[in-house]
């Protein structure tokens, strides 16, 4: 029933998905052109842009050298009490790549979308200083692109998290999520390269 009302919103509101824009293209690729010493701009403005415009939260995660842990290199999250919360969640915690939901796109899988995770099974991966606010840290739904090396291997994942559910993701933002990733590509590229 709320999937049905939100759809019916969206439609007599004549809201196209969201779309990154020319404006946001240039500012990425201006980033791209001018920096070479990190792509930590580009990595905050994504992971920014796609919690502010399509999901909750939004975090890249970028694989140790030994390719066991998936250490959070930039977040984001619209709502600023749970970006606190998230912030400290994360700098207590670098994870096993075995332990994480997106777990598969560190080896060959392209997108993962979930549109409704099993809060049991969520709730389990919160450690026990942070089980308090399991309901603030559990996400309802997530989709997650991996982020590829110039040479294809799997680096990361850059994961669209939304905490209420709500309507499922459509191809459009899977699509910009991907567009997005793509960006993070070309900003780890460019670091690579100078």
């Amino acid at each position: 029933q709320r999937l049905a009302a939100a759809d019916e919103v969206f439609a007599r509101k004549g809201d196209a998905p969201p779309t990154p824009g020319r404006a946001l293209d240039d500012e990425l690729d201006a980033m791209l052109q001018s920096t070479s010493l990190s792509a930590q701009p580009v990595f905050d403005l994504a992971t920014r842009w796609l919690a502010t415009e399509i999901g909750d939260g939004c975090i890249l995660r970028l694989l140790s050298e030994d390719g066991q842990y998936a250490p959070a290199v930039s977040f984001f999250d619209r709502d600023p009490a749970r970006r606190g919360l998230v912030a400290a969640y994360l700098a207590t915690r670098i994870p096993k790549v075995s332990d994480l939901p997106t777990a598969e796109l560190y080896e060959e899988r392209r997108v993962l979308v979930e549109h409704h995770m099993e809060a049991p099974k969520a709730a389990s991966r919160i450690p026990v200083q942070f089980r308090q606010y399991t309901e603030d840290l559990v996400a309802q739904s997530l989709a997650s692109c991996t982020v590829r090396a110039a040479s294809g291997d799997p680096i990361g994942a850059l994961t669209l998290l939304r905490q209420q559910g709500g309507r499922p993701y459509s191809a459009e933002e899977v699509e910009l999520l991907r567009h997005m990733a793509g960006k993070v590509e070309d900003a780890i590229e460019a670091l690579v390269l100078d």
